[in-house]
């Protein structure tokens, strides 16, 4: 409201309201109330219009910051075997916590709650007196991957590393973790793992090195996949997964920058840092979740029960992401992917891949499934379905 209207309004109503008690003043009194009324009214009104804007800020404020893996570009460093956030996402990607419960974390349970930093080595520098390093291939959320000559096997290996005084005894847990996780599985698309030790403050983990690329990198490099390269990829991801079921582990936190393809498009799977091992009680709930949003299944999400369920559905969005170059559900936040997953059903794929074979479609819309009743029930059953298409 202008000026002008607010004064003659403040002016009406004041006339009015001393014709109703039938008062009468002197003009030079009458102009004294009126621009007394009207600077009156004007500061109570404008006090309110603060208090409003107070919250409005407050609010643009507590909510979260944090871009989706596509908005993003998938923004990451060049890196092989550590795909610890990334993501940014953000991102997306990459490890998230949050409150299974509300699905409404705060800002701050949207990231790591730890600040990861790796200690920095140098070519030439000597690890425990038995690992040279040679370059690094890159870094992550976790620490940084060297390429290394193990003075003890007499070869090359890819040395995980994190300084573990800087960030706890948390990520040295889950580096300890993925050790003993990924040295139950032998089988030829897993990442052999050699040993894990530290050297003063450095916690490190010696494997297998690959020589080659992330299916996330060959999608960023070549575009979404054709099927007749696809295949042959997710026929050796399921058998690596049922290696990992029949040993009792359940990787967690399957994406694309978590399959190694060397230079003949052999797999590897990589990083059973999240990884769960069965026990006699099964997987169980712990009110919080790890993973990475994108690639989740709903009971994950939840911190409900899971099992190797859990991990077709992971397989499935990656399929999804292969074929269509994004992941099944792509919304504002971590949370809101996350609701979406819980409570959204998959669109199909043919709309936005025109070529591609209905029965793919089929299949990822199947792994994609909220029950994990409805989906395929084994990584054997997955394998046998794509063998047929």
């Amino acid at each position: 409201m202008t000026l002008f209207r607010w004064h003659a309004l403040v002016f009406t109503l004041l006339n009015a309201f001393l014709a109703a008690i039938n008062l009468t003043f002197s003009p030079s009194v009458l102009w004294f109330l009126w621009v007394t009324g009207t600077w009156g009214m004007g500061l109570v009104l404008h006090g309110f219009a603060a208090m409003d804007s107070s919250k409005k800020a407050a609010r643009k404020i507590a909510e979260p910051r944090v871009e989706s893996r596509s908005q993003s570009g998938r923004r990451r460093q060049s890196r092989r075997r550590d795909d610890d956030e990334s993501d940014s996402q953000p991102p997306s990607s990459n490890s998230m916590e949050l409150d299974a419960t509300q699905l409404r974390p705060s800002e701050a349970a949207l990231t790591s709650p730890m600040q990861p930093r790796a200690a920095t080595l140098t070519a030439g520098q000597r690890v425990a007196d038995r690992f040279t390093i040679e370059r690094a291939l890159g870094a992550g959320g976790m620490g940084e991957v060297y390429v290394a000559q193990d003075s003890m096997l007499n070869e090359t290996v890819a040395l995980k590393t994190i300084a573990s005084n800087l960030v706890g005894d948390a990520v040295v847990e889950r580096f300890r973790r993925e050790a003993q996780a990924a040295r139950r599985i032998s089988h030829p698309n897993v990442v052999r793992i050699h040993d894990i030790g530290q050297d003063g403050a450095l916690t490190f983990i010696s494997m297998e090195y690959v020589k080659g690329e992330t299916l996330g990198e060959h999608i960023d490099r070549n575009g979404i996949c054709k099927v007749e390269f696809l295949k042959p990829v997710a026929l050796q991801l399921c058998a690596a997964l049922q290696a990992a079921h029949d040993a009792g582990v359940i990787h967690r936190d399957l994406k694309p920058d978590n399959i190694l393809l060397d230079d003949k498009n052999h797999v590897r799977v990589i990083d059973f840092g999240l990884a769960r091992v069965e026990s006699n009680d099964g997987l169980t709930a712990t009110g919080a979740v790890m993973g990475t949003p994108n690639f989740m299944a709903p009971e994950q999400m939840l911190a409900q029960v899971i099992d190797a369920r859990t991990d077709i559905y992971a397989v499935g969005c990656v399929l999804h992401y292969a074929l269509v170059g994004a992941p099944p559900f792509v919304r504002e936040t971590p949370v809101a992917v996350g609701i979406a997953h819980c409570h959204e059903a998959p669109s199909s794929l043919i709309p936005r891949r025109p070529d591609l074979p209905a029965g793919w479609d089929v299949l990822v819309l199947r792994a994609l499934e909220k029950s994990p009743d409805n989906r395929f029930q084994t990584a054997t059953e997955l394998r046998t379905a794509i063998e047929k298409l």
